[in-house]
């Protein structure tokens, strides 16, 4: 399964947040897979029907693609998935470090996907391990599991082991 380039576009992840510790600990943060922004306010995002109302404490992955709009290339960001209240304790660079590299493999691990995987085909995928089942589409990013809390930095299963299953 692939994705062309337009599709996938550049990652960029915002930490939005006034915790002065929080921003402090990431402001100079810099990565080669994705960008990484610490901000205040809530980025402007291209709105879509996917995009939940989000927490003005967060962790926010976009993607930066290029759209013509009369006749010019501009820019646009467009909301991927969200982490509400970024804790301090969390390795929040791990976290997004995991999301970029998941974004960008396309490769199941012995048939599970990991959380920050984009989607490759439209189905219902099981949680291998607390057996909740969510439908999703392709293109989607797999999330967290609502349930058990897989794909979270203090979930049962690491970020950087799969655990959907298509059904």
């Amino acid at each position: 399964m692939t994705f062309d380039k337009e599709f996938l576009g550049e990652i960029v992840v915002f930490l939005v947040s006034d915790n002065e510790k929080l921003i402090s600990k990431y402001q100079n943060l810099q990565k080669s897979n994705f960008q990484f922004i610490v901000c205040q306010e809530l980025p402007n995002l291209e709105k879509s029907s996917k995009l939940p109302q989000i927490n003005s404490e967060s962790l926010i992955f976009a993607k930066k693609i290029q759209v013509e709009i009369d006749g010019k290339m501009e820019e646009k960001l467009v909301y991927l998935t969200h982490r509400d209240k970024p804790e301090l304790e969390y390795n929040w660079t791990e976290v997004a470090t995991s999301f970029a590299d998941n974004y960008f493999n396309f490769e199941s691990e012995n048939g599970f996907w990991r959380w920050g995987q984009v989607v490759p085909e439209d189905g219902s995928y099981l949680c291998r391990d607390c057996g909740f089942i969510g439908d999703f589409e392709k293109g989607e990013i797999f999330p967290i599991c609502d349930v058990c809390l897989d794909g979270d930095p203090g979930g049962p299963i690491p970020l950087s082991e799969g655990y959907w299953e298509l059904v």
